[in-house]
């Protein structure tokens, strides 16, 4: 079921459902492999920036830190 949108749809609402259920939470983070372009569609599609590019200490790839900040526009 690869390109219909699933793993969008699946983080939207993880991040509405149990992340920022908690009226506290501001942001949420993630760091997808940087070869990992499906899973990175996913996570812009879902609203998020990358906001860095980093090399973990013991790690053979590079990441994308990715980050959605919740605002009053959001409908989480």
């Amino acid at each position: 079921m690869t390109g219909l949108g699933l793993g969008p749809a699946a983080i939207r609402e993880f991040v509405r459902q149990v992340v920022f259920s908690n009226p506290e939470v501001r942001a949420v983070v993630s760091d997808p492999e940087e070869s990992n372009l499906r899973s990175l569609r996913a996570f812009e599609k879902a609203g998020f920036n990358v906001v860095r590019t980093v090399r973990l200490t013991g790690d053979a790839c590079r990441r994308h830190v990715v980050r959605l900040d919740r605002t009053d526009k959001a409908p989480f």
